[in-house]
């Protein structure tokens, strides 16, 4: 019976780490004093990239209108200076021909979405993104809006609409399949 366990499938939905993304969508200066539960979201989104650094997961950045809201957040950054940050003027970043070009020139099927705001731009980025042939993650917990009420619609949206509404901690353990490879000790230090 293990024999079989061990070999079998996993669930088509359950993310893989070799064929992930993890796309940052809009966490800006100026946009992020003014989301709900701002401190907690910029917590959960530095676990998340540090989760996905960790684990080799490719990750990119993007930044509505840059001149008007400012630059990602300094912090987020940090953690992944080598990170890709496009800038766009469409909501959806699917709009965007240069973030299109850039996630095939990734080659993944699975894609992480996470940032702000839910209801806006990285709902419409995922339903973009589901249209597009990937399969889309989005935790909930990596992401809000200026009121709760449109964060949990937009959420709800995309779980109807075929997109995996998840939480950081599912996306990482997801992700790494298994508790005895290398980075397992450093991604459960991430989560305590």
């Amino acid at each position: 019976m293990s024999d079989v366990a061990e070999t079998r499938e996993r669930h088509p939905r359950l993310l893989g780490r070799s064929n992930a993304l993890l796309v940052v969508v809009d966490v800006q200066a100026r946009l992020l004093p003014v989301i709900e539960g701002a401190a907690e979201l910029e917590s959960r989104l530095s676990i998340l990239i540090a989760g996905a650094k960790t684990l080799g997961i490719p990750i990119l950045f993007t930044e509505q209108y840059p001149k008007g809201l400012g630059p990602t957040l300094p912090g987020l950054r940090e953690l992944v200076p080598e990170a890709p940050v496009l800038s766009k003027l469409s909501f959806s970043c699917g709009g965007d021909p240069g973030f299109r070009s850039a996630v095939r020139g990734f080659e993944k099927a699975e894609i992480v979405v996470a940032g702000i705001e839910a209801h806006v731009c990285v709902l419409q980025t995922a339903l973009d993104l589901v249209a597009l042939g990937y399969q889309v993650h989005v935790p909930f917990d990596a992401t809000s809006s200026r009121r709760r009420s449109h964060a949990e619609n937009g959420l709800r949206r995309m779980g109807e609409e075929g997109v995996v509404v998840t939480n950081v901690e599912s996306v990482l353990f997801e992700a790494m399949n298994r508790c005895d490879i290398a980075e397992f000790r450093a991604i459960s230090g991430l989560l305590k």
